[in-house]
């Protein structure tokens, strides 16, 4: 709040996710994205948005580089209904 008068963080900017979501595009999205986070957290043992929650814990041998062949169709399916949604 010291760097904004004392006002905090605009509504504007704290509610811009919802705000996204809440649009046709967002809605589309929001399975893709909320598999996502579902799947890092589970490889990440429930910490995979932490960026401190492997600090005392052993790192995976060989991280998973790719998403599921299922994830990638379904992030493609998605881009697709953006685009013409968008056109």
């Amino acid at each position: 709040k010291f760097l904004l008068d004392g006002k905090g963080i605009p509504s504007s900017i704290v509610n811009i996710a919802q705000e996204a979501l809440s649009t046709p595009q967002g809605a589309a999205l929001r399975p893709l994205i909320e598999g996502f986070e579902s799947s890092v957290r589970q490889q990440q043992g429930g910490t995979g948005l932490n960026p401190f929650g492997t600090v005392n814990q052993a790192m995976p041998a060989q991280p998973s580089t790719t998403a599921p062949v299922s994830d990638q169709t379904e992030l493609k399916e998605a881009l697709i209904q953006l685009t013409a949604n968008s056109i």
